[in-house]
């Protein structure tokens, strides 16, 4: 499956619109926020799945929970692997 396709299933899509700000592409692959949620997105290509990838977004979303105590946000994170065409969500 292309990543194109992969990135429109209704899991993700929402957070590659205008209805989220991008807060950065790198070290981390993709961070969006809106007025009530942060989302971290995570891809992975070629790779096998981890639970060093899972152990990695998890540090990811306690930074971003520490971060923005004070504004209340949901702190939400997505593994893409995209070799396998799934979207594991990670809590």
């Amino acid at each position: 499956m292309h990543l194109q396709k992969l990135l429109t299933r209704k899991t993700i899509a929402p957070y590659y619109t205008q209805a989220y700000k991008i807060w950065n592409e790198r070290p981390i692959d993709r961070v969006v926020s809106n007025d009530s949620e942060i989302v971290i997105l995570e891809y992975k290509f070629g790779e096998a799945h981890s639970e060093s990838h899972k152990k990695q977004v998890k540090k990811y979303i306690d930074f971003f929970t520490q971060q923005n105590k004070q504004n209340n946000k949901t702190v939400k994170a997505f593994l893409i692997y995209g070799i396998y065409s799934e979207i594991i969500t990670i809590t």
